[in-house]
């Protein structure tokens, strides 16, 4: 587990929020200094089981790749970039918001019974 929002999960949201067409800076600028803020947090992050990193990771690759393909081939429609940024701003969004209390490991609650712990 990370104590505080983990940076790599800040700079993948912050990322995503730009790849997906948001670049007015006052905004950036703004969740760049609360992304500071809860790095320094006592929030936990636990970490991400290896599938999940796995879907992250996937889903980071084609947001990358996706430009290179359409610079290869005409046949990708122009949206699709946009999707996978989307994607993965929803997926980091949901960890980051979610993950402090309801990632688990066995099921709901964890090991030891108690959602959240």
């Amino acid at each position: 587990e990370t104590v505080g929002v983990p940076t790599t999960l800040a700079a993948t949201l912050l990322a995503a929020v730009v790849l997906a067409g948001y670049t007015d800076p006052v905004p950036l600028v703004a969740a760049t200094a609360v992304f500071a803020l809860l790095m320094g947090s006592t929030i936990t992050y636990p970490d991400l089981h290896a599938q999940d990193a796995m879907v992250m990771g996937l889903v980071q690759a084609a947001v990358i790749l996706t430009p290179l393909g359409r610079m290869a081939t005409p046949m990708l429609p122009p949206w699709i970039g946009e999707g996978f940024a989307f994607a993965l701003l929803f997926l980091a969004s949901a960890y980051l918001i979610l993950g402090p209390a309801f990632y688990w490991g066995d099921g709901i609650g964890g090991s030891d019974g108690e959602l959240g712990k």
